[in-house]
């Protein structure tokens, strides 16, 4: 079974969405069992059952409220990384929480990102433009670039990396860069 702190070993910090109460208690007693504590140093279950939790790497974790889970999003600098709680632990490969915003965001980049799953595949087809991508396909590549083929680079510091040099890469789609020269220059300074 997937554990939590295998995602804050991942992020330094994510939020988790549990759609019902025996997500949210089931949530809440694995991360217990995991060493997770409350800021104030509870024990998980002692919280009473919201559907939005943030975990973070120093093994804390609190509530989150609605309100900052919705109006981060309306950002197309949201950083967070937000889990489905359900999905996570049945092992769904993605299992990032959609959007409804038009920030690049982990959940399109994961989609996108596979649609060639087999990595060798993946690899030589990123060494030229691919025809017909759409920009959302290009980024989600160099993000699988940065993340498994040319780098291991944390996922985060990838999807900040790629945030932060969006125009430039916007003008490197249109003059038809192909992914793996962008993701190794990328990724050179990622780290």
């Amino acid at each position: 079974m997937r554990t939590l702190d295998q995602l804050t070993d991942l992020y330094s910090h994510v939020w988790i969405f549990c759609k019902n109460e025996e997500l949210q208690i089931r949530f809440l007693e694995q991360a217990e069992s995991e060493g997770f504590l409350t800021l104030t140093g509870e024990s998980p279950t002692k919280l009473f059952h919201p559907h939005l939790y943030g975990l973070f790497d120093d093994m804390t974790m609190g509530y989150l409220a609605g309100m900052v889970w919705s109006l981060s999003r309306k950002t197309a600098f949201d950083m967070n990384v937000r889990i489905d709680y359900e999905k996570y632990i049945t092992g769904k490969f993605n299992y990032f929480c959609k959007t409804d915003s038009d920030a690049i965001n982990l959940y399109m980049i994961t989609e996108a990102a596979y649609s060639i799953a087999d990595p060798g595949q993946f690899e030589k087809s990123c060494n030229s433009f691919i025809e017909g991508q759409t920009f959302a396909n290009y980024i989600a590549y160099i993000f699988r670039g940065l993340t498994e083929i040319f780098w291991h680079h944390k996922p985060e510091e990838a999807l900040k990396r790629i945030k932060y040099n969006l125009i430039i890469l916007k003008n490197d789609f249109e003059n038809r860069i192909p992914v793996a020269d962008i993701a190794l220059d990328l990724g050179y300074s990622c780290g």
